[in-house]
């Protein structure tokens, strides 16, 4: 750039501009072949408004091109708060309320990112508002995760006046989060009262990709501390929940019921482990009693005073002890009889 170029730029010096444009009518032209900072570039970093409606004039070109640093000229402007070169140049070129910078960004969410609040108020439009940045932001969540109060305040009263505050103040990034939630993880009570605030209809339950509301992001960031937090207070008084509460509660009911029928079955497993030993008592002593009595009268019954059978002298009878008559005829198996029921008896 010809120094000469540069320093009336940096001193706002109209006059030399006019005298360089008259003596060279593409010095304006030729100064992007050299380099990315234009004289538009100084002097809407300066705020030398009349030096860069000039300048504008004589190449309207200078207000697309971008610096070193990704900025157009009204980005500049809008970042440093120089609401006269914004309007003078949406005046003469208004697609410039929709240039993208380096990151994407156009000069609202710029001037939301610093505060301007007045240059909000000259280049906000529906449609501009409704523009998103690289991570799915519009306006409002620039303003929030930056925390420019005065900017959200400004942004939600130019919002209300177009009739589009439900779209804006309730949409969601990339991450789903609303403003509420970016206010939360901030930890910016002040924004979150604005926002739960009537005029904002802001819906104070909506779930991020994560599946959190915005009072969860609350808890989470008073996690060890035993004082539940202004945020939170403000959050519950506006209806605010945890997610999943209703589901919590459901699940807690479940679980009771279970429990409810474990011991129940459990009780009747004792009733039944109770009657089943005694029934087992029962048996044992029928078994001993009907062993007893098999022991002392074997099945087939027992011989009295038994003789050989050729005896016929029954004057002189000589007593015997009584034998079984199965054992007598049927050894093998008594004795696998008596066996057993040895064992039945003793068991």
């Amino acid at each position: 750039m010809d120094p000469r170029l540069f320093n009336a730029a940096f001193t706002g010096d109209v006059n030399v501009l006019l005298g360089l444009i008259q003596e060279d009518p593409l010095i304006l032209h030729t100064v992007t072949v050299t380099t990315s900072n234009t004289p538009l570039h100084v002097a809407a970093l300066l705020g030398h408004a009349e030096f860069a409606m000039v300048a504008m004039q004589n190449h309207p070109g200078l207000a697309d091109e971008l610096d070193q640093q990704g900025f157009s000229p009204i980005h500049l402007a809008s970042a440093k708060g120089h609401w006269e070169i914004v309007r003078g140049m949406l005046v003469r070129r208004p697609d410039l309320a929709f240039i993208k910078d380096e990151d994407g960004k156009n000069p609202l969410h710029t001037a939301a990112t610093k505060g301007r609040s007045q240059v909000l108020r000259e280049v906000f439009s529906i449609e501009s508002a409704q523009e998103l940045t690289p991570k799915g932001e519009n306006v409002f969540h620039v303003a929030v995760k930056h925390n420019q109060f005065k900017a959200l305040e400004t942004l939600i009263q130019l919002a209300c006046e177009n009739q589009v505050m439900d779209e804006l103040v309730n949409a969601k990034d990339e991450d789903g989060n609303t403003l509420l939630h970016l206010a939360c993880a901030a930890k910016n009570s002040k924004i979150v009262k604005l926002l739960v605030s009537v005029q904002t209809n802001v819906e104070v339950n909506a779930v991020n990709s994560e599946g959190l509301t915005a009072l969860d992001i609350a808890v989470r960031s008073m996690a060890g501390s035993n004082e539940p937090g202004e945020i939170q207070e403000v959050l519950r008084s506006a209806g605010a929940q945890v997610s999943g509460s209703r589901d919590q509660a459901v699940v807690i009911n479940q679980r009771q019921q279970a429990l409810a029928r474990d011991q129940s079955l459990t009780l009747r497993n004792e009733k039944y482990s109770g009657s089943l030993r005694n029934g087992i008592g029962v048996l044992a002593v029928l078994f001993s009693t009907i062993s007893f009595q098999l022991g002392i009268n074997p099945p087939g019954g027992s011989w009295q005073d038994w003789a050989s059978s050729t005896d016929h002298n029954f004057l002189n009878v000589t007593h015997k002890p009584a034998k079984s008559i199965n054992w007598e005829l049927q050894k093998g198996e008594s004795l696998t009889f008596f066996q057993v029921n040895a064992v039945c008896f003793f068991s």
